[in-house]
Parts: structure tokens; sequence; C-alpha cells
């Protein structure tokens, strides 16, 4: 078969012509849209727009072009049309959307921590206060890219930009990427992000050693949970761990070594949390330990792992405040140490300022731009104070530390 090379010309010609015509209508479209928000800004909600006329000659633009941007803007709920009313304003124009994508895996092997819950009840009860709409998803987790860890219809709704933020907690890195790479702005909470929110290990450990150096230990033990000790920043916590119980005069430091194997559950595997804990006290302490080993001081970095801790301490007859001193991880709220908050210091930590922190530094990031925080930590939360500080550009990190709660009396 014979081409003829004029019709192939014609061909090319015309899709040129469609493309650019195509690439014309969205450009006029864009235009309409920017157009159409000033005059809505000025606005309030459910105010009603000029009829469609008027608006065609204040903006400019042919009535299919309108009509495209008016659907436009309709879709992303800037607006909305009533029959035989016309066009209004909506009622939420100055809210924003929020995502807070959490990592399934973090709940499903929370081995039952309050923690989770807190901190979505806290994110609600925030979104609320600053009437934020807050939309929350769920991610398996993953070390692939976004599609190994964020659903379809997930996906879908960031590439639309139905999300002016997005909280990620626990995402692995790729998939926070992945959502940036979206013009979405992100903060991280126990994952990796740009711009994350944590709380303070290290000051965990140095007022644990510290409250236990004062009670007299001679010999500390500190425990923490799996994902502590195989994370990259274990190494420097060890040395402060270290330092810190040198400080404090104690003869002795060691890291607690637990039993780690999973325990199968509907499938999944679970660290067994309070399980390692109560494993642990009897291994060292049990009627077989060496006595001389056994540490009269013991710090814990999780507060499930402090429940099995306890629950075996007392199973044996070991009187905490004489026979041991423990300082554990806690969560402002949580019924967990409740039996034994006169005879354990505490450690605890403000989930409303860990959330609050969230969405300040969410807020910035939107307000300022994917630039306005960067390079440097932001300064730690102050518990002594009654104002959070200020998240202002040039800041990227926010360490959220926790207060020290002496035990009513520690001596039985």
């Amino acid at each position: 078969m014979t081409k003829h090379p004029s019709r192939n010309a014609e061909e090319s010609t015309g899709k040129s012509k469609n493309v650019a015509l195509r690439r014309g209508r969205g450009e006029a479209t864009e235009l309409a849209c920017s157009r159409l928000m000033r005059i809505i800004d000025t606005m309030s909600p459910h105010d009603r727009l000029p009829g469609l006329r008027t608006l065609q000659a204040q903006i400019g633009v042919s009535q299919g072009t309108l009509n495209a941007a008016l659907d436009k803007l309709e879709q992303k709920r800037v607006l909305f049309r009533r029959e035989r009313s016309g066009v209004f304003v909506a009622p939420h124009i100055r809210r924003r959307t929020i995502c807070l994508i959490c990592s399934l895996d973090f709940f499903l092997r929370s081995n039952g921590s309050p923690f989770w819950q807190f901190l979505v009840e806290r994110a609600e009860a925030m979104a609320s206060a600053h009437e934020t709409r807050l939309s929350i998803a769920f991610a398996e987790a993953g070390q692939g890219g976004a599609g190994d860890t964020l659903p379809e219809y997930l996906r879908d709704e960031i590439r639309q930009n139905n999300f002016d933020g997005v909280i990620a907690v626990g995402l692995p890195a790729q998939a926070v990427t992945w959502i940036e790479s979206k013009n979405v702005p992100v903060v991280s909470f126990a994952g990796s992000s740009r711009y994350t929110v944590m709380g303070s290990r290290s000051s965990l450990i140095e007022q644990g050693v510290a409250a236990l150096g004062q009670s007299g230990c001679q010999s500390i033990a500190l425990m923490l949970p799996a994902h502590d000790l195989t994370s990259a920043s274990f190494p420097r916590w060890e040395q402060a761990f270290h330092e810190c119980v040198k400080a404090s005069g104690a003869k002795r430091g060691e890291i607690a070594t637990m039993i780690t194997q999973p325990i199968e559950e509907n499938g999944r595997y679970r660290p067994p949390r309070i399980e390692h804990g109560w494993d642990w006290v009897y291994r060292v302490f049990g009627a077989d330990a060496d006595e001389g080993e056994r540490p009269d001081g013991v710090i814990i970095g999780d507060d499930m792992i402090a429940l099995g801790v306890l629950m075996a301490f007392d199973n044996l007859g070991i009187v905490l405040g004489r026979d041991v001193v423990v300082a554990s991880y806690a969560n402002a709220g949580s019924p967990v140490l409740l039996g034994w908050h006169k005879r354990v210091y505490r450690l605890e930590y403000d989930v409303s300022a860990l959330v609050e922190r969230l969405f300040a530094t969410l807020t910035s990031l939107m307000d300022h731009g994917a630039d306005a925080l960067s390079g440097a930590f932001v300064p730690p939360f102050d518990y002594n104070t009654t104002e959070y500080p200020a998240v202002t550009p040039g800041e990227r990190f926010q360490l959220v530390l926790p207060r020290l709660l002496p035990p009513e009396t520690i001596n039985l």
C-alpha cells in the first residue's frame, strides 16, 4: 500500500492543531478559575455569585470557558450550584482538608497501647477546633514505592489535589516522597520525611538516668522496644545512656536484652511487648538468676513493655522502690500504668502537644510553601511554659520532650 506524504503531513498537522486547541482551552479555563477566585475571595460562605452573563462580562471569557471553570471549582468544593437559584460560595470555603495517613501495621502491632487511639482522637479534636476537614486513611507498611503502601483510591485523591496537606504516621520514605512529588506538603511522625515531629528519646534517657541516680541506684538497665534497637539513632542513644550513667555516679549501665520473637495473630506477626518485659524479669530476677547481675534501676522506653515488667515484679514479690526503682515511658491520660503511679517514675509524653506540633508545622508549610521549613531543629517543647514555641521559616524538626513525674512514694 502506497503512503502519501501529503496525507501524512495533513494528519500530523491536524493532530498538532488539536493538541494546541486543547492546551489553549485548558489555559483559558485556568485563567477563568483564577479570575473567579478573585471574586470569590471577596465573598462569604453561602453568598450567591452574580448571574452567568454578569460573570462572563466581568472575567471576559466565553460561555463555554466560564462553564468549564465553574465545573472545575465545583469539583474542588469551592462553590456549588442550586437549580433555578444560581451559583453559591461553598459553606466551608476557608476550610482546608488534611489527610492523616497511618501505617496499618503500627496499629496492628501496638499490642494494646492506647497511644495510637489517643493520636487519632487528638487529631480529630485539633481539626475540629481549627475548622479543618480531617480525612483518615490507612496504608500498608512496606519498603517499596507508593504502590506498595498507599491504596489506589488514596493515590487518586492525592493526584486530584483533594488534600491541602498530609500528616504521615509510620509511612516509609518512598511513600512520603511520592506524596510530596504531587506538590502536597507532608509532616511525619514515626516515619521518614523532610519535616518531622518526634518524641525525644535522648531526653527520656537523660531524665530517667538522673532520677534513678538520685534514688541511689548503682546498676541501671535500659529497656527499649525492638524498633529502637534497630534504629539508625540507637548508637547515639546508647552513647548518651552510658555517659549519663557515668555522670549519675552509678557503677554500671547496660542495655537490656530481650527475646524478640514475634507472635502470629490473625495471619500477622506482632512483637509481644508485654511478654518481652515479663520474660526479661524472670530471666534476670528469677530464682535461677545471678543476684549479682541484677540491676537496681530500670528505665523502660515503652509503656507496654513496662506493663509486662511491673506485672512480673509483683508476681515475684519484688518491691518497687526498695528492691528496684523503675522509670518508664508513659502517655498523658493513659490508664496503662495506672496501678503503679505511686511506685514508679513516669516519663510522660503529652500526645496533645505532639499533635499540636504536627498541625502547626503542616500549617506553616501550607501557608509559606515547601521551602518555608528547612535545615534546623525546632526548639524542644518546654513543659514549663504555657505556650508552644512558634514554627518559623528555617526550622525543620520538632522535639516533644517527656515530663518527669515522680512516684507519690518511693520507699515502701
